[in-house]
């Protein structure tokens, strides 16, 4: 390589890592990983949850012999409350090598692992491996594997079902990604997940002629449910955010005493008795039996005869059905004067109740 000066070798290091999931590998069909590692510089519990595009959020503990509560807590809407064992072990010798550049700094890193693995389960098996990371800048995978792939991939005809469904697939793994964010209170995580249940709500009530609504009206009402909880700290985001922004306009001879710091201490008063509210949903027993809902309905869609239909002719009646019964409901509301309701009869007419 061009620059190159010198190759450096970092120390060895041994790393003994238990990696815990469910019994039907509910952590890894999620694309998230706990694992209990010794060795190296983090030593520590690891729960690492994917992030949008090919990056991932890492959450430690310390070193204990139990999973922390608080990474099962947040590992909780992919668990769905199954118990967490360990399924692997892997044991890794690594060896870490920099391609040092001339002028000083480094170019890339080889790490070299010999990589030792065996099942916990019973009659596991074992393997062993050697395993070569390249970091360096530039590197990039094509989507497809040849541009046949991709004409193919791009013109084959969808049925409805598939069309649908993936739209539902994505907003259940949008819902279940919020539940560590809102857990730690980031910010705008409550308001993506109501979105991600209005969403959902508004695709199964929609699409009635694909999925049977014996089985998706009662996950459409559990959804609203999750809503209305987690409003309550919605709310109190949205007035906080008003009431800032109207101190701040005020002429500064308006504003006596410490209005700001009055204003601080009440939101975090009402904000964490509304956040407590989100958790306490977070945790019921209706919670969890929505998620075991969203998972079968993702995994064991109750289709109708409409879902093997082409998805332009079917998915098209649908949404021009659904504007005929909007413009019903929104004639009578446009009709009504100013300060009669016209906002709530416009939500109601777009969330359907």
């Amino acid at each position: 390589m061009e620059g190159v000066t010198s190759v450096a070798d970092r120390s060895l290091e041994e790393l003994d890592a238990v990696y815990y999931d469910t019994d039907d590998l509910r952590l890894s069909g999620s694309s998230a990983v706990l694992r209990r590692r010794t060795g190296g510089f983090d030593a520590g519990w690891h729960l690492k949850l994917p992030l949008p595009g090919d990056s991932r959020e890492e959450v430690q503990a310390a070193l204990t012999d139990a999973v922390p509560d608080t990474l099962r807590d947040l590992a909780l809407s992919r668990t769905r409350g199954a118990e967490l064992t360990p399924v692997v072990r892997i044991r890794s010798s690594r060896e870490v090598r920099e391609l040092v550049h001339i002028e000083g700094g480094v170019l890339a890193e080889l790490s070299i692992d010999a990589v030792r693995a065996q099942s916990l389960r019973a009659q596991g098996r074992s393997a062993a491996w050697r395993e070569e990371k390249l970091r360096e800048h530039g590197i990039a995978h094509a989507q497809w594997s040849s541009k046949l792939a991709r004409v193919l991939d791009e013109m084959a005809p969808v049925p409805a079902g598939e069309q649908v469904l993936a739209y539902v697939r994505e907003q259940i793994r949008v819902l279940t990604a919020l539940d560590p964010a809102v857990r730690r209170d980031r910010p705008d995580s409550v308001h993506r997940m109501r979105v991600a249940c209005r969403r959902l709500r508004s695709c199964l009530r929609l699409y009635r002629s694909v999925l049977d609504r014996e089985v998706t009206d009662a996950i459409r009402g559990d959804l609203k449910w999750l809503a209305g909880e987690l409003g309550a700290e919605r709310d109190q985001e949205v007035l906080m955010k008003r009431l800032t922004r109207g101190v701040k306009a005020l002429p500064k001879e308006l504003v006596l005493g410490p209005v700001s710091a009055r204003l601080q201490a009440w939101n975090v008063a009402r904000g964490s008795e509304s956040h407590q509210r989100s958790l306490d949903a977070l945790g019921s027993r209706r919670y969890l039996a929505l998620l075991d809902s969203l998972a079968a309905l993702g995994q064991q869609p109750p289709l109708r005869a409409k879902a093997g239909k082409a998805a332009d002719k079917v998915m098209a009646k649908a949404v021009l059905k659904e504007f005929d019964r909007l413009a019903q409901r929104m004639a009578p509301a446009l009709d009504l004067p100013p300060g009669s309701g016209l906002s709530g009869a416009v939500w109601s007419a777009v969330a359907g109740g």
